[in-house]
C-alpha cells in the first residue's frame, strides 16, 4: 500500500487513512475467522483445508465450495497486488541507483514502469512454473519478512531526517517492536525458508553491484 503512494493523488490524506483501515479491518476479521475455525473444527491443526472443512460443518457443501472460491477469489488479488507493488520496488530502488537503470524505464504513453512490470511478471510465472507450492510459500514468507525488517529500520533512521507527512506516536517503540517481531520470526524459518531467502538476497546484491558499477 505504501509503496504505490507515489502514484495516488493525495498521498498524505489517503494513505495514512488507508494503512490504519486496512489494518483494524484485517485484523478483526482474521481474529473472528480464528475464533470460528477453533470454536467448529475439532481436528483443526490436523486439517490441510481448515477453513473450508470448518465450512463444511456448519454451513454444508455450499459453505464449503463458497469458502474454498473465496479462497481463489483472494488469492487472485493478493496475486494482483503483489504484482504492482513489486514492480514499483523495483523501479524506486533503480530510480535511486540500487538496481540497473533500466528498471526506472517509465513508459512514455501509460506512465508505467513498463520493464519493471514485464520482469516482476516473468519472475513470477517463472517461480510457479518450476517450484512446488511449499518452495512459493517459502519465498514469500521469507521476502516478505525481509521488507518488513528493512521497512521498520528505515523508520528509525528517517525519523532523524526531520518530521514526515504521517508519524505514529510513541517514538521509535512500535518499529523496534516490530523489528524484533520480524527478526524473531526470521530466525525460526525453516530450513528451506533459508536457502530460499539466501538465494534472493544474492540476486538482489548483485543487481545492486551491477547497479553500482554501472553508476561509477
Amino acid at each position: 500500500m505504501g509503496v504505490t503512494a507515489g502514484e495516488t493523488r493525495d498521498p498524505k490524506r489517503a494513505v495514512p487513512f488507508a494503512m490504519i483501515t486496512t489494518i483494524i479491518i484485517v485484523g478483526i476479521v482474521m481474529t473472528l475467522v480464528q475464533v470460528v475455525a477453533m470454536g467448529t473444527l475439532p481436528s483443526l491443526a490436523a486439517s490441510r483445508t481448515p477453513l473450508a472443512d470448518a465450512s463444511l460443518l456448519f454451513l454444508g457443501a455450499w459453505g464449503a465450495i463458497l469458502m474454498t472460491t473465496g479462497a481463489a477469489v483472494s488469492m487472485t488479488g493478493n496475486n494482483m497486488g503483489q504484482a504492482l507493488s513489486g514492480s514499483r520496488n523495483l523501479y524506486a530502488l533503480a530510480e535511486q541507483n540500487d538496481l540497473p537503470s533500466g528498471f526506472g524505464y517509465v513508459h512514455p504513453k501509460f506512465r508505467t514502469p513498463v520493464v519493471a512490470i514485464v520482469f516482476t511478471a516473468l519472475v513470477a510465472l517463472g517461480l510457479a512454473l518450476s517450484g512446488s507450492f511449499a518452495t512459493l510459500a517459502a519465498s514469500s514468507a521469507v521476502s516478505r519478512l525481509i521488507v518488513y525488517a528493512g521497512t521498520c529500520a528505515s523508520v528509525m533512521a528517517l525519523r532523524r531526517k526531520g518530521p514526515a507527512a504521517f508519524t505514529i506516536p510513541g517514538g521509535p517503540i512500535v518499529p523496534v517492536v516490530a523489528l524484533a517481531i520480524s527478526l524473531a520470526i526470521l530466525f525460526g524459518a525453516s530450513p528451506l525458508q533459508r536457502r530460499v531467502g539466501l538465494v534472493a538476497l544474492i540476486v538482489g546484491a548483485v543487481l545492486y553491484l551491477v547497479a553500482r558499477w554501472r553508476s561509477r
